[in-house]
């Protein structure tokens, strides 16, 4: 049963200019958007602005990611 669902966890590939591919990361999807994509979360550690990206989560095929930032939020010492 296990082997019918769909990956939850891919890889994150930085595409170079010379059209190389490098791993950067691991990703989760989180939410599948209306429009059909997928929402995807991943360190922020492991993206950078001015870089390309692509998902894979079987090893063949490549999706092109965008990247988005977080607003960032203060941690509640309460909760």
């Amino acid at each position: 049963a296990f082997a019918k669902l769909a990956p939850s966890v891919g890889a994150l590939y930085a595409q170079g200019e010379d059209g190389s591919l490098a791993f950067n990361c691991t990703v989760t999807a989180v939410d599948k958007i209306k429009d059909g994509s997928l929402l995807v979360l991943t360190a922020r550690h492991c993206v950078s602005k001015g870089t390309s990206y692509l998902v894979s989560f079987d090893g063949r095929e490549m999706y092109p990611a965008s990247v988005y930032k977080l607003p960032k939020e203060e941690v509640d010492p309460q909760k």
